[in-house]
């Protein structure tokens, strides 16, 4: 079985509601760090495939338009890249616009100009290769974080200008004002998550599955092409036909309060839960079924530090997958954070 992720949110449509999948890469280069990397051999492989297959591929706010108005083509994903690494300009955009294909990419603001990421100028041509903008705020900070010391009120604001500083950088300097929103390491939590509600913006975790007409749109998934993830073709096939695990109801919050948390799914009636695999620390996860149709998962060693997930899929019988991510941030012992 399968075992790749993060998380959704509130309810997710079944096969028959529009559904699509939101690609995520960082840098395309063979010289940059591997666990955030994917090769120019293995993304034009990628393009190929979606090609071969005949997908249909939007930029990622046309694909959320579509997913509110329940009409979206049936093979279609958004390519989305994150934090303006200068290998977008070389060895993906130029490749995407010979083919005709939107992308999108989220802009983390401060470090545009330095060494290995794009400059203003770049994300004018960017802009012309046919690619979109969003934010990924100025610093590219973990939001959730709280350092002691720092009132709640104080957070709030460090946070409301962390993504309003990034939207005024871009609106000043490229005449945009993005509507969609990255978080950084792919990491919120409910009262983040809140924040970009309030603010308007359409927000993307680093989660995997695939949205439909009844994501959250404050935190919807993407699945990462990076590292290892990137390599197999076959695993890239998989995801990119994925549908939403038919999920309903709210998820909890992703701040772990302890080393092994339950995770409690509601699903649609017509869905069959006993085909349901799921994967998290230890390896294959314990699935407790109620009369109702609920499961309850455990993992079978305690969350690490850090980010980790529960990841769940279950097959359908044309061979595709039903795919669910939960996303956990786990503090260490002391009430610090990793990563650091």
């Amino acid at each position: 079985m399968l075992a790749f992720g993060v998380l959704w949110s509130a309810a997710q449509p079944t096969s028959a509601e529009a559904s699509g999948v939101f690609l995520l890469y960082h840098h395309i280069d063979t010289t940059t760090p591997a666990v955030t990397s994917t090769t120019p051999d293995d993304f034009d492989a990628h393009l190929e495939w979606l090609a071969v297959n005949d997908f249909t591929v939007w930029p990622a706010s046309k694909l959320i338009a579509g997913l509110r108005a329940g009409s979206v083509p049936e093979r279609t994903v958004a390519i989305t890249f994150d934090d303006a690494y200068a290998s977008l300009l070389e060895h993906a955009a130029p490749k995407l616009a010979a083919r005709g294909w939107p992308f999108t990419l989220f802009v983390a603001t401060g470090p545009i100009g330095q060494r290995g990421y794009l400059s203003w100028a770049d994300l004018h041509e960017v802009l012309k290769l046919g690619g979109e903008l969003g934010n990924h705020t100025a610093s590219h900070t973990h939001l959730q974080r709280r350092p002691p010391g720092e009132t709640r009120d104080a957070w709030e604001a460090r946070v409301a200008e962390e993504i309003d500083g990034a939207t005024k950088a871009l609106r000043e300097r490229l005449d945009v004002t993005p509507t969609l929103f990255a978080y950084p390491y792919g990491e919120y939590s409910a009262e983040v998550q809140s924040i970009v509600r309030a603010k308007g913006l359409v927000g993307f975790g680093q989660q995997s599955g695939a949205a439909g007409t009844r994501s959250d749109f404050s935190v919807l998934p993407r699945f990462s092409l990076s590292g290892v993830y990137g390599k197999d073709l076959d695993a890239f096939a998989t995801k990119a036909r994925t549908l939403p695990l038919p999920v309903r109801g709210p998820l909890p919050e992703p701040i772990a309060l302890e080393p092994r948390p339950t995770l409690l799914l509601t699903f649609d009636p017509d869905f069959d839960p006993e085909s349901l695999a799921c994967f998290g620390p230890g390896g294959r996860m314990d699935i407790d079924l109620d009369a109702a149709g609920r499961a309850r998962i455990r993992p079978v060693a305690d969350l690490p530090p850090g980010r980790s997930r529960y990841n769940c899929t279950s097959r359908t019988a044309t061979g595709r997958y039903h795919w669910f991510s939960q996303l956990w941030i786990m503090r260490r012992s002391d009430g610090t954070w990793l990563p650091e």
